[in-house]
């Protein structure tokens, strides 16, 4: 899958430049990175533009290790409400972030690991973090993108969000879900 985490400016994606190796029978993973790459290439690798790609046959994987950190920490989240939404609001953020709430899933990793209210769940955490890693496999990013490493989250802090916005067939992180 090829998604962004901000908002896509400009002009698209550059279909010139990569359609060619689709058709020519390049290996999938380097035909998605050239849609990653000539993206920025043309709208500005100076500018806060993401694009990346995602193996999704990783996504079992992360979202497992992800509901298990999000069910280690529910009790310590809900007696620091305000320390875990701190780490959240420290966090790269994209589009309007008051209304909907999206915010880097490695940098919101990172920072919690690093939280020292955080750091008996290291294990679980780290576990999160390495499957996340693996599912990213491509990332290109402006030099204005900061810490843009491949996927947003949605935390339900913005006017558009709430945790009984998202039911459960909706979204299956419904440990995620039950940390706001």
């Amino acid at each position: 899958m090829v998604g962004s985490e901000e908002t896509e400016a400009g002009d698209g994606w550059d279909y010139d430049n990569w359609l060619d190796n689709l058709f020519a029978g390049d290996d999938t993973e380097t035909v998605l990175a050239e849609i990653c790459d000539t993206f920025l290439s043309d709208n500005g690798w100076d500018s806060d533009q993401t694009l990346a790609v995602l193996d999704l046959n990783k996504m079992d994987n992360y979202f497992n290790k992800f509901e298990a950190m999000s069910a280690a920490i529910k009790d310590k989240v809900n007696s620091n409400k305000s320390t875990f939404k701190q780490v959240i609001n420290s966090c790269k953020k994209y589009e309007d972030f008051s209304r909907f709430g999206l915010f880097d899933g490695k940098d919101f990793l990172n920072k919690l690991a690093s939280n020292s209210t955080f750091t008996s769940f290291a294990t679980q955490i780290n576990d999160a973090k390495t499957a996340l890693s693996e599912m990213i496999i491509h990332n290109a990013k402006g030099t204005a993108a900061g810490n843009s490493n491949g996927l947003a989250f949605f935390a339900p802090l913005g006017t558009y969000g709430t945790a009984t916005s998202y039911p459960s067939n909706q979204t299956h992180f419904n440990n995620w879900k039950a940390l706001f």
